[in-house]
């Protein structure tokens, strides 16, 4: 092991709630100091799907996040649940934050938003051929919207499409970028305590 990493010392969870936990943890830098860290672990990851139609056009849903006090327009997206596979999560959540299947869907980027801060995963889907399967859940989505790229960018340059679980795959698919290996959903995993450099 590099003397130029950190090591994971110890921690204990200083609270606990369905969602995440947050760590204390104790680390030694890489010069041998000591620092406390406090962290959020969060036991599954979250998925969101880019949906794209026959003319190339992005299925949007319009929502209100009251943590931020915001109307956006984002990708649907959503937790993973117990057991479920993070394709199945983001099939799901497509279809009842929208009302539509993707007829096939694709891996398209995996990434933590924040490790400066936690092990939090994102995974995001690519999904082909839009079939229309029921009604979007209004409890979560205010309304849904198809936008051509142009009209995408323009919103992104607003400020209308604020987070990052939407931002990196449309900006990843505006790019054209190949979507990433087979495996990188794999190495973008949650990462325990126990399983950190001593």
């Amino acid at each position: 092991m590099s003397q130029h990493r950190w090591r994971f010392v110890l921690d204990h969870v200083a609270y606990a709630c369905p969602h995440f936990r947050v760590l204390h943890a104790k680390v030694n830098r890489p010069d041998g100091s000591a620092a406390d860290y406090r962290t959020l672990d969060f036991p599954r990851p979250a998925v969101s799907a880019l949906l794209r139609d026959a003319g190339g056009r992005v299925l949007l849903i319009k929502q209100h996040r009251f943590i931020v006090g915001r109307d956006v327009w984002a990708l649907p997206s959503g937790g993973v649940e117990e057991g479920e596979s993070i394709a199945g999560a983001a099939a799901r959540e497509l279809l009842e934050e929208t009302g539509y299947r993707a007829a096939r869907m694709e891996h398209l980027i995996s990434y933590y938003p924040t490790y400066g801060v936690s092990n939090q995963v994102f995974h995001c889907f690519l999904g082909h051929d839009p079939i229309a399967a029921g009604v979007h859940d209004p409890n979560e989505v205010e309304r849904i919207g198809w936008f051509s790229d142009a009209e995408v960018r323009a919103m992104i340059r607003r400020g209308e499409i604020p987070d990052g679980l939407s931002l990196t795959p449309l900006l990843h698919a505006a790019l054209a970028l190949e979507p990433q290996p087979a495996d990188a959903a794999a190495r973008c995993a949650r990462v325990l305590p126990d399983e950190r450099p001593r």
